[in-house]
Order: C-alpha cells, then structure tokens, then sequence
C-alpha cells in the first residue's frame, strides 16, 4: 500500500526555492554569479530576467525585484539571516590566505557555524 504524503517534500522544495531565490536576489544580479546558486540554474534564471528586460524595461524588473527581495526577507527571516550570514563567510573567505580546497572549505564551515551560534 503506497504511503500518503503529508506536504512535507513541497514544503521543503519551497523553502529551498526561497533560498535559492533570495541567494541570487542578493548576490546574483547582473553579471556577478552567486557563490551560493549553480551556474546553469543562475544562467537560467539570468535568462528569464533578461527577456522581462526586453519586455517591460530594465527599471520597472529592477524595481520587481526589489520588491520581491524585500518580501522574501520579511517573509522568511531566518532564511535570509541564513543566506546573509553564508554570503559574509564567502566574501570574507576572499581575504583569507591561499588554502587547499578541503581546508577552505573547512574554514568556511567553521565560520558560519560561529555565525550561527551568536
């Protein structure tokens, strides 16, 4: 008998959506990529943004966004505390010293763990 789902599974596709979104609302604008968004998915979203340039003005899908950016903070605040605090430790992780792959990577998982027990 196949087991009814309660939500769940969307709900976390939401959330993850949500981060997603605001990651690149964030960081991701324009030419920079976000640290924290795939590139093909960032591609894809930078295209979408494109094309509503083309049709209702650069100015107006900026000030969209903007609104919907704001939304998203007010409306899920711990997940834009999350993606702030994970864009700091990335742009802090710039200054540090030349690192191997594994002990950077051990350096930013150590700092937004001390982000997030304050």
């Amino acid at each position: 008998m196949a087991k009814k789902s309660n939500g769940e599974g969307w709900a976390l596709l939401g959330l993850l959506g949500v981060f997603v979104g605001l990651a690149w609302l964030a960081s991701g604008r324009g030419q920079d990529n976000s640290p924290l968004v795939p590139d093909a998915l960032e591609n894809q979203i930078d295209f979408a943004v494109d094309k509503l340039n083309e049709r209702f003005g650069h100015q107006w899908v900026t000030l969209g966004l903007d609104e919907l950016q704001g939304h998203l903070e007010s409306t899920y605040p711990q997940i834009a505390w999350l993606v702030y605090a994970l864009l700091t430790v990335e742009q802090q992780s710039i200054r540090w010293l030349p690192m191997t792959k594994l002990a950077l990577s051990q350096a930013k998982r150590q700092a937004a763990l001390r982000m997030v027990r304050r």
